[in-house]
Formats: C-alpha cells, structure tokens, sequence
C-alpha cells in the first residue's frame, strides 16, 4: 500500500461532478506514482483554517472592547467571555480556538465583534476602520447604527442615486436602490469628487435597500419617524 500526501483545490463541473486540481508539487510527486490496476483509496481533508488576515481583525476588534471597558489589551478573559457569548448566540458547542478554528467560524465570530462594537457604542481606531471596512456587514451596521462607512464618525443616510426632482422621497418607494451612511466630512467629498469616484476611490458600493432594511431605516413610504436627515447623493 503507497501512503502519500497530495494537496490541491476541489472544483465543481457544470454537470454537478467535483475534480480535484492538483497545486504543482503535487502533480510532480503524483506524476511518479504507477497506480495502474490498482484500487486507489482517497482520503480528502478540506483545508479550511482562519488566516492570518481574519486573527489580526479578531484581535484589533478585541483591542478596541478591551480598551473601552479597561481591560489589558490581550486579555484571555475577556476574549473567553466574547468567544462564549458569541457561541451561546449561535448556538455552537464546544470552545473553537483562534489559531487554527475554521474560516467560517472566524469570519462569523468576526461580524459577530463588529455588531457588537456597534451595538455598544465601541469607538474603533482609523486602523481598525481600514481593516474591517470591507467586512459583509459593515456597511449594513454602519446604517443601522448611523456611522460613517468610510471613518465611523455620526452619519446621515445618503442615497447612491438621486431620487429624482420633484419626488417626495417620504412617499416612493426605495426598495432596490442603493444608500450608505455617511459624515459631512465625506458626504462633502463626495459630492467634490463625484459619486463614482468616491465609490472607487474608498471600495464602496453601499448597500441595495430590501423592504426589510428600507423599514428598519425608515425610507421611504416605510417612514414612520420624520425629521431624520436623508442626503441624495447624485454626480457633482
């Protein structure tokens, strides 16, 4: 019985069959194997662990809570009490470790710190906003929470498209279109250097408005709160 070790990416096949693409090493060491005629046995183990951008993220955001609520900055203590918060909200047993936990644990344990930073109010450093700016959800917190997407500051809802001249933006729908929350600082800016420019410039694409979130923001025919500031944001 030969025992060897090949690694490679699994890819699927429009027909729904998987293949497994050999990396180069892998196809030279294969490449010197004679199985012919014989009953081949595979033992597939999917690589799947956090990476090193994921842990610096987890541990930024854990720096900042530690900060806030005076804790030392690498505190076991308070990361076994956010690790167990997380796991009891999502119903996951058994204690996963950072070092070595799989990419979708370490990616939901990571929005999971962003909504709670949110929540409570945490200040997050301009490093920290750089880093985690990209996150899935930080867009959708940032509206939820009226923070700046692009520097965390207190934010108004901008709209990507305008709505259009004499539409009454409290009574048409706003469901598809796109917002995202911004400070004047960068709502100023926006409007110097033009919507899509400003787009490409930060990496943003804002986020497509749902009935859900267009009644959680209040948009729309959705409002039901008046006097909130609501920017349109078209070229300039």
């Amino acid at each position: 019985m030969i025992g060897v070790q090949l690694t490679g990416r699994v890819t699927e096949d429009n027909d729904g069959q998987y293949s497994i693409k050999l990396d180069p090493e892998s196809l030279e060491n294969a490449s010197k194997i004679d199985a012919t005629g014989y009953h081949a046995v595979l033992d597939i183990e999917l690589i799947d662990r956090i990476t090193m951008a994921q842990r610096a993220k987890i541990y930024a955001l854990i720096g900042e809570i530690a900060d806030f609520a005076g804790y030392r900055k690498r505190s076991l203590e308070l990361k076994q009490s956010l690790k167990k918060m997380f796991m009891d909200e999502n119903d996951i047993s058994g204690m996963f470790s950072l070092s070595d936990c799989s990419k979708q644990i370490a990616s939901d344990f990571l929005e999971y710190l962003i909504g709670f930073c949110f929540e409570w109010n945490i200040p997050f450093a301009s490093s920290t906003v750089d880093a985690i700016r990209e996150q899935p959800r930080w867009d959708f917190y940032c509206l939820k929470y009226r923070k700046c997407t692009i520097c965390g500051e207190h934010a108004d809802i901008a709209h990507v498209h305008a709505v259009g001249i004499g539409r009454d933006r409290d009574h048409i729908s706003h469901v598809g279109n796109s917002v995202m929350a911004l400070c004047r600082k960068h709502h100023i800016e926006q409007h110097t250097i033009g919507i899509h420019n400003f787009m490409n410039k930060y990496h943003t694409k804002g986020l497509k408005v749902t009935p859900e979130i267009a009644e959680m923001l209040k948009l729309g025919n959705f409002r039901t709160v008046r006097g909130e500031d609501i920017i349109s944001t078209k070229e300039g």
